[in-house]
């Protein structure tokens, strides 16, 4: 649940890397005729990489902090194996991400590219109703880690009208190396129940994972379209990827 909004001032820093009075002063522009267009968006992104730690663009383009990224709610169903929701989650360690094979089309308005994180710690709170292995259930504080997580992002946009406004919608896939979690007040409490839930989960975190990641790319895929979008929506074709 923590992989969240990093991917988000990642994102849309990437996506508006043209800059006008409209777009913040701080970013560096790309020419869309540059033939190293994919180098110049990086170095606009590292460049940036303090004032998204910050969350702060410039007058009128707060963003949500990079490190520690609040999460305000995700919620996650799969059927009746897993009913999950998770709440004030706290992400550190995103300002840590590297992006790789980053491909742009500006004809297209289509990019994608992957981000590396080497570890990302969180805590929150959580409800969750799940069966893996044996059924476990229970809500209460929350945290855990993600190491060597890697994460493919593709962003398509759109024309909504005749001004060359834009519309993204972003897409997310995550792959997590190794976690672990703790979750309190499962079964009702129960310390010793607790603890067997907690190594359940632990000793095969690559099952709970399964259940996890597949609605957490999709909410990702839904926040990171929203905010994308908002920050856009007075930012037009031109002013994103300018001739010169």
């Amino acid at each position: 649940m923590n992989l969240l909004l990093f991917y988000t001032s990642i994102l849309f820093l990437f996506l508006i890397h043209g800059s006008t009075a409209k777009l913040p002063r701080i970013i560096k522009p790309c020419s869309r005729n540059l033939q190293n267009i994919n180098s110049c968006i990086i170095d606009s992104i590292n460049m940036l990489r303090p004032n998204l730690i910050s969350g702060n663009l410039g007058e009128g383009f707060e963003i949500p902090k990079l490190d520690p990224l609040i999460i305000d709610e995700i919620k996650i169903s799969n059927g009746n194996d897993l009913q999950a929701n998770f709440k004030n989650l706290s992400v550190f360690g995103p300002s840590n991400f590297k992006v790789l094979n980053l491909e742009t089309n500006i004809k297209q308005m289509s990019f994608s590219f992957d981000l590396e994180l080497p570890n990302l710690e969180f805590i929150g709170d959580y409800s969750i109703a799940l069966r893996i292995l044996i059924k476990l259930s229970g809500n209460g504080k929350l945290q855990g880690m993600f190491k060597n997580c890697f994460t493919h992002v593709s962003a398509s946009g759109k024309l909504t009208d005749e001004f060359d406004h834009v519309e993204f919608q972003l897409k997310v896939r995550m792959k997590v190396s190794y976690a672990q979690f703790k979750l309190e007040n499962l079964f009702d409490n129960d310390s010793f129940l607790n603890k067997i839930g907690n190594r359940v989960i632990n000793d095969n975190y690559e099952v709970f994972l399964n259940e996890l990641v597949p609605g957490l790319e999709d909410s990702l895929g839904t926040i990171f379209s929203r905010i994308v979008n908002n920050i856009l929506k007075n930012s037009t074709y031109n002013e994103m990827f300018p001739e010169n």
